[in-house]
């Protein structure tokens, strides 16, 4: 439905910057005036996240079906890339990270406060995860939650100089140019050892 519907189409190359190849990439839908993100882990599609264009007052910015497991999302893509990750709060920013050349991202899903001690194996084969939630106060305190349950000693702290990714995209930040906001991120370290 979503590739014959220039309306939802419109919002997501022009709203939100994705190109049709990373809408097929990442089989992006639509149905019941929302965007759906289906989830996948060892090729299986486990969970589907809805983004409502226009969400109503009582209605949340995302929701997932319920009763199906929360998984990380992008999970399959980047275990291709052992080694660095970077972990976003939310699909799109992990979206437009992958489409400014960054394939070996993940984001997790329940929102900035959301780390659930399931997803903790997921990301025992990672040495360095870049964690790089929205630069609003959630994010901040989601960031700092998500480094003491992974490991401080191998987190690393992402400042972007807009909200999250997804801006970034939209605004025309180059690889090269989301290389260097990402070689300026600063391990968070131990709370309780001090340097001299």
């Amino acid at each position: 439905d979503l590739l014959e519907n220039s309306w939802v189409l419109s919002y997501l190359t022009e709203e939100r910057g994705f190109t049709l190849e990373t809408i097929r990439k990442f089989k992006l839908g639509f149905k019941d005036g929302a965007i759906t993100i289906p989830h996948f882990k060892d090729g299986l599609c486990l969970n589907i996240t809805y983004r409502p264009i226009k969400p109503t007052v009582d209605q949340p910015k995302y929701f997932r079906e319920a009763g199906y497991p929360s998984i990380l999302f992008n999970l399959d893509n980047a275990r291709k890339f052992q080694g660095t990750v970077i972990l976003t709060e939310g699909q799109f920013d992990a979206i437009g990270y992958d489409q400014m050349g960054f394939p070996n991202v993940i984001a997790v899903t329940g929102g900035a406060d959301t780390f659930l001690d399931e997803w903790i194996d997921n990301l025992e084969g990672f040495d360095q995860i870049y964690l790089s939630y929205d630069m609003d106060e959630p994010g901040r305190k989601g960031v700092e939650k998500a480094a003491v349950k992974l490991g401080r000693y191998r987190c690393l702290n992402v400042l972007l100089p807009l909200k999250d990714a997804n801006d970034c995209l939209r605004a025309g930040f180059t690889n090269v140019e989301i290389t260097e906001i990402l070689s300026k991120a600063k391990l968070f370290g131990s709370k309780i050892i001090k340097g001299a």
